[in-house]
């Protein structure tokens, strides 16, 4: 069929419906202002009198009905510009067009193009806002969510030299398929990750570099954590923490999270720190109104009714945007710079790491011990209730996951020596600690003051 044909009778038919189902007439009670032809869907924008818009809103199901849509498929109603009602109407397949990389802006910076809205203009992520610094990108499978991630890094890279921008893509549920392209890239700080392990110390890096330029005052290059499938990630609290860290305060040094999930869960996405910070959503069509709303952060966004493959609601603090992500291709891919020779992150600071996910493992497998914390590391702790998990990873070289355990651990410690009538007095502890571990003498005192 013909759009244009389609287009008309589709028109035709809705504002039939609305004149037998609210008796409204067009140029009388509304009429259609704008007419915009999108890949996926076309969409009408009425100007209606008030009183009749919220019929109007809630007919999506009639409507969808009234323009022969197929079952699975819907009529998406909400507000317009300047008073008006937009209906989205979504095209056969036979009709869909895609849009190539090639038909968006290039430009230098951290501004990354998404696709092309309704009215085929670009739609972008600025993660240069501080209202934007990160990304999630959600949905079920086959809406294109693994492709618009790689189209945003393509973006990145084509528009800024190493210097400007480096990257640590993690994908370890399909080792590494996702970033396949982008292995040779000069922009990588470090080797696609494609194993659980490697993935925690990349990301505990991530929260260590984040200290570290909060206390030098640097914030480039900045650095994109890009993780396909990353919900088989945040079902392990090691990993939660460790990307949450990196949601909270990553934006002020140039850190960024751009996060792929398929229809992640509430308990997922339930860590303050990552429901908070990742405030920009680009989310493809899901399977559930409740889906929806976990995904986009918002009810009644209508995400359940998308198309399929492309079809996308950029959701950002300026509001929700219905775009059509542009597909990424080889010969795209072709066109970027390679290296022979990529960075590679010393993360042998964070092996610690390996005994987190045995622990976490332990957790799950009942009379499996888990090793104790160091006796040194637990000893400063004891002796400074005061000391922050930072200073502990700074003094030791430790982990931070590690450095959190035994700060948890010594706690616990204190209070069952206080429950005993006992306090811990420290001397020399104002000396900095050796990295072996030595530290000042100290003891544990009953409160009558014998040792």
């Amino acid at each position: 069929m013909d759009s244009d044909l389609y287009i008309k009778q589709a028109a035709m038919a809705i504002a039939d419906y609305l004149t037998q189902e609210l008796d409204i007439r067009p140029n009388r009670d509304y009429r259609f202002c704008a007419l915009q032809d999108g890949p996926r869907v076309f969409t009408l924008v009425i100007l209606v009198n008030p009183r009749y818009a919220r019929g109007i809103i809630g007919m999506a199901e009639p409507l969808s009905m009234a323009a022969g849509l197929d079952k699975g498929t819907s009529v998406r109603v909400g507000r317009g510009k300047r008073g008006t009602l937009a209906l989205e109407v979504p095209k056969p397949k036979a009709l869909w067009f895609n849009i190539g990389v090639a038909n968006l802006p290039r430009q230098r910076g951290l501004l990354a193009y998404a696709g092309l809205d309704n009215d085929r203009r670009p739609a972008r992520v600025n993660y240069l806002d501080p209202l934007t610094p990160h990304t999630l990108i959600a949905g079920a499978t086959g809406c294109g969510k693994t492709n618009v991630a790689r189209v945003l890094v393509y973006n990145l890279a084509m528009g800024n030299d190493p210097d400007k921008v480096s990257f640590v893509l993690i994908d370890t549920k399909k080792k590494g398929k996702c970033w396949l392209d982008f292995a040779s890239l000069p922009h990588l700080a470090h080797p696609v990750i494609t194993d659980d392990a490697t993935a925690l110390r990349a990301l505990s890096w991530a929260v260590a570099e984040i200290d570290r330029r909060s206390g030098n005052g640097r914030g480039k290059p900045h650095i994109f954590v890009g993780i396909d499938e990353a919900q088989d990630l945040l079902d392990r609290p090691e990993f939660v923490k460790a990307i949450g860290d990196i949601a909270a305060t990553g934006r002020e040094f140039g850190v960024h999270l751009l996060a792929a999930c398929q229809n992640p869960t509430a308990d997922q996405l339930g860590d303050a720190s990552i429901k908070r910070n990742m405030t920009t959503r680009l989310v493809g069509r899901v399977d559930s109104p409740t889906a929806a709303h976990v995904c986009t952060g918002q009810k009644g966004t209508g995400a359940e009714t998308l198309c399929g493959a492309g079809d996308m609601l950029l959701v950002d603090p300026s509001g929700i945007m219905r775009l059509t992500a542009a597909l990424l291709t080889t010969r795209d891919t072709d066109r970027l710079s390679c290296t022979e020779n990529v960075n590679s992150l010393d993360l042998g600071e964070y092996e610690d790491v390996d005994h987190v996910l045995d622990q976490a493992d332990n957790e799950n497998r009942p009379g499996r011990p888990s090793d104790p914390p160091e006796p040194s590391h637990v000893a400063l702790a004891l002796s400074a209730p005061d000391l922050s998990q930072r200073e502990l990873n700074r003094r030791f070289s430790i982990g931070f996951v590690k450095a959190r355990r035994v700060l948890e651990f010594a706690a616990g410690l204190r209070a069952e020596l206080l429950a005993l009538g006992c306090r811990v007095v420290c001397n020399g502890c104002n000396e900095m600690p050796q990295r072996n571990g030595i530290m000042g003498p100290g003891s544990v005192t009953g409160l009558n003051g014998a040792s």
